[in-house]
């Protein structure tokens, strides 16, 4: 008996041959056949390379030698391929070890002599006793050597001998028995895995790992081996490390069989990697034309040893791709990734599929190929848009370039805010006149919506000086002047006359420099209308979110609501997530305006979730923040709005206009925790942010109102009621309903004539959206009608532990908060409850906690 050397096999071959039950039943009964009868017939183990016709081959070795049938191997291999009869060399030598010595009289014979004399040696040795001969990688023999096979398999039935062939053979001999091996399902890696990892797979590491390995079991060994003995668990967080191996081991296996392809093969092979799964394999094959074997003999031996897959249009495995462009000269690479995108624009391919092949290519400096690569980045989300655009840079096309740097700064406005807004003033502050209006606008708005207002107010200025007629660009930086509280710097003043209705954009900058002033309620939404009716799909998005603004502060919620779902459609289309996050901000500002608290709270998740908070302009964020926080004070979540307040915001923070939005917050939170005196200054800081830029509509906040309820908090009833008749006077001449109807409502917590607020705010708010206040209004009016003025008949002092009682303090909190005893603070309470007409302390929140509004 021979036993074969150790070869590539497979070590412990046993515990890898799952899912080959036909195969080991075919091997094991053509020995047994041989051994028993004598007989046998030719047998091919075909499958792609690594699908363990190795191991199959040493189970029919280890087969024979069991029932003690000699048996002699050959394993071919690419450095041997160019040895005549290096097979028959090979297995001569193995039998002369074990005593059964062949002449090879006829190797330096001509062919047609020396086959069938070598054949005869070799049948000579089995008619003295049966004989096993495995010829594994048999695609790697040499010529002279599958001659010999080829002959040998026809004439096996003249003695007892079983050749056992193994590899990626092509059109097998009709007598022959083949047997096709697959790679391993995902049952199959299941299995493996838990043999080697000692515990079960998910589902997600099973189907990947199947993938990244082909369902080979040579390459599963070795990258389960090396995984198991990390000692990491078959789970997903693991299977990018399990997939990087495997493209590891699968290059390093297909090294050695890219060297020794023929020339036609490598050809083509390399024209797969570059064009990928774009073209048809007629015309990958017209860039690689065949010169010695036809393109279809040059796939099948491709496919025969595993390099592409057997599909319409086969495709190496990215590793495998990127190992064969790797071994490629650069010239020749580089020539023939330019071939392909060209070849891929003259047959009109989808914009997706030609990107790629330009990505790869070198410049082309061509419009067509900057056009392409600005297409398929619309597409992509944002990480591979910045690649395509970047790409699109090196076109180095002259007219085109202001554009891809407005596309490119979109795309990395929300990862990489400085690097965006600088290319954005790299095309207001250089582009000449080949650069469209339309792209300085779009630059304009971008850079005005990121949230950096100052420079933008500098850069919008400079190009409004070389295109004073450009009369968007102007409005744009009126905004960014009017957000930075500086003095805008135009040529062209921003007006409000009906000729602003025709242009979107300056439409919607004259609605709101109506509405930011609370003046002519009617005009502002006819420009507000008139800006989102008008507006391009593609154009700015910051003015389309500021007439949102518009019909909100009108009362128009839900025109305001569909026209915000209109902008996220487009900026999420777009990938302009630093427009998205804004306008997810405004529409929770509608939903909490109309009582929709759910659909508020989703909102500003979903805004963080657009926009990390980290990743917020810090002049912006303190508008996210001080929302979020009044939304919780809405829902009386007071501890909810002191985790919210209590993060810190960036040092530049307070240089913005949501500023007041965070202090507005911050004052209402002390006035929910019964602290007036605190309250006061932040809410009238509120008030010093908006009104020096302006912004003095009570449709934009209420600080007016809750200022007033602070003054009269800290016995300073004179200021508040000024503060009540300017809120009041403002609300009135605005038009709103609402707007009117919360300032009465507010109105009534200062202890002015509460019984008349509360009746004007039930009138007002009688067909408002905003349900919480009318229904607050309506059963405020009812308990100030049974005791008017009762709350504001009680002292200072009584107010003070009753405000505290109402935002849910014990008796215990309050008497340390105000230096009094706990008994002295449970007398005051019961002498309230009595003054009030109340049974106990539900019944001091709607009295001394004023209702939460926008601010």
């Amino acid at each position: 008996m021979i036993v074969a050397p150790n070869g590539p096999g497979i070590a412990g071959v046993a515990e890898f041959l799952v899912e080959r039950g036909p195969e080991l039943h075919r091997l094991r009964h053509a020995v047994g056949r041989l051994a028993a009868h004598r007989r046998s017939d030719p047998l091919v183990l075909t499958g792609t390379r690594g699908a363990g016709l190795s191991a199959l081959l040493d189970v029919a070795v280890a087969e024979a030698g069991a029932i003690g049938i000699p048996a002699a191997v050959a394993r071919c291999t690419p450095a041997e391929a160019d040895l005549p009869y290096g097979v028959v060399t090979q297995l001569a030598a193995q039998l002369a070890g074990a005593g059964h010595r062949l002449p090879l009289r006829m190797l330096g014979a001509p062919s047609a002599a020396a086959v069938p004399g070598l054949c005869a040696e070799f049948l000579e040795v089995a008619r003295r006793q049966p004989l096993l001969l495995a010829v594994d990688d048999v695609h790697w023999a040499d010529t002279a050597s599958r001659r010999w096979l080829g002959a040998l398999a026809g004439r096996v039935r003249q003695a007892p001998l079983l050749l056992v062939q193994a590899g990626a053979i092509g059109q097998a001999r009709p007598s022959v028995d083949v047997l096709h091996v697959r790679p391993l399902g995902e049952q199959a890696v299941r299995e493996l895995i838990g043999l080697l990892c000692d515990r079960p797979a998910d589902s997600t590491f099973v189907t990947g790992t199947a993938r990244a390995t082909g369902g080979s079991p040579a390459v599963l060994r070795v990258v389960l081996d090396r995984f198991a003995r990390l000692g990491l668990p078959p789970t997903t967080e693991h299977l990018a490390a399990v997939a990087e191996h495997a493209a590891e081991v699968l290059g390093d296996r297909a090294a050695p069989v890219l060297d020794r392809l023929p020339t036609d093969a490598l050809a083509l092979i390399r024209a797969m990697a570059v064009c990928g799964d774009a073209f048809d394999l007629d015309l990958v094959c017209s860039l690689a034309p065949p010169r010695q074997r036809p393109a279809s003999a040059s796939l099948a031996l491709l496919v025969r040893l595993g390099l592409v897959p057997p599909q319409e249009r086969p495709v190496p495995d990215p590793a495998l791709a990127a190992r064969v462009l790797a071994g490629m000269p650069a010239a020749a690479r580089v020539g023939l990734a330019r071939r392909a995108a060209e070849l891929g624009h003259r047959v009109a391919l989808p914009d997706d599929r030609l990107a790629a092949l330009v990505a790869q290519a070198p410049p082309l400096h061509t419009e067509w190929a900057v056009h392409t690569l600005r297409t398929a980045a619309a597409r992509r989300p944002a990480a591979e848009a910045a690649a395509l655009l970047t790409r699109a840079l090196r076109e180095d096309v002259p007219a085109q370039r202001a554009a891809v740097l407005v596309d490119l700064a979109r795309a990395e406005s929300a990862a990489h805010r400085d690097v965006s807004t600088r290319r954005l003033e790299e095309v207001l502050l250089g582009s000449g006149p080949e650069v469209p209006d339309r792209v300085l606008v779009t630059a304009a708005d971008l850079l005005q919506t990121g949230g950096d207002a100052q420079a933008a107010d500098r850069a919008i200025a400079a190009a409004c000086a070389r295109r004073p007629e450009q009369a968007a660009l102007a409005a744009i930086g009126w905004l960014a002047a009017n957000d930075s509280a500086g003095e805008p710097v135009l040529p062209a003043p921003v007006t409000t006359q009906a000729e602003q209705l025709t242009d979107p954009v300056l439409a919607a900058v004259a609605g709101w420099r109506l509405a930011m002033r609370g003046r002519e309620r009617a005009r502002a939404r006819q420009f507000a209308v008139a800006a989102l009716a008008g507006a391009d799909r593609d154009g700015p998005l910051g003015p389309r979110i500021l007439a949102c603004r518009v019909l909100r502060c009108i009362g128009d919620l839900t025109e305001a609501v569909v026209g915000l779902d209109d902008v996220l459609a487009d900026a999420r289309r777009a990938g302009a997530r630093q427009a998205a996050a804004p306008a997810l901000v405004e529409r929770a500002r509608c939903e909490l305006s109309r009582g929709s608290l759910t659909r508020a709270a989703d909102d500003l998740a979903a805004a963080r979730t657009e926009l990390p908070a980290d990743r917020w302009h810090p002049r912006l964020l303190p508008a996210l923040v001080g929302l979020d926080a009044i939304r919780a004070l809405v829902e009386d979540d007071v501890t909810e709005a002191e985790r919210v307040l209590a993060i810190p915001l960036p040092d530049t923070a307070a240089s913005g206009t949501a500023w007041a939005y965070y202090q507005y917050a911050r004052g209402c939170l002390r006035l929910a925790l019964a602290d007036p005196a605190t309250a006061l200054p932040l809410l009238l800081d509120c008030g010093r942010v908006l009104t020096v830029r302006r912004w003095t509509s009570p449709a934009l906040s209420a600080w007016r109102s809750m200022a007033a309820i602070a003054h009269a908090g800290v016995g300073q009833p004179r200021a508040a009621a000024d503060l009540v008749r300017d809120a009041v006077e403002r609300a009135r001449n605005w038009g709103d309903p609402t707007t009117h109807g919360i300032a009465h409502l507010l109105a009534a917590y200062t202890g002015g004539d509460t019984l008349t607020h509360l009746r004007a705010a039930v009138g007002l708010l009688a067909a408002s959206p905003a349900r919480r206040h009318r229904a607050l209004a309506t059963k405020e009016a009812a308990r100030a009608r049974r005791a008017p003025g009762a709350a504001f008949a009680l002292s200072i002092e009584d107010r003070r532990v009753a405000q505290l009682a109402a935002t849910g303090r014990s008796n215990t909190d309050i008497a340390r908060l105000l230096s009094l005893g706990t008994r002295t603070v449970e007398a005051r309470l019961t002498g309230i409850y009595r003054t009030l007409g109340l049974s106990g302390r539900r019944g001091l929140a709607s009295v001394f906690r004023p209702p939460m509004v926008l601010g």
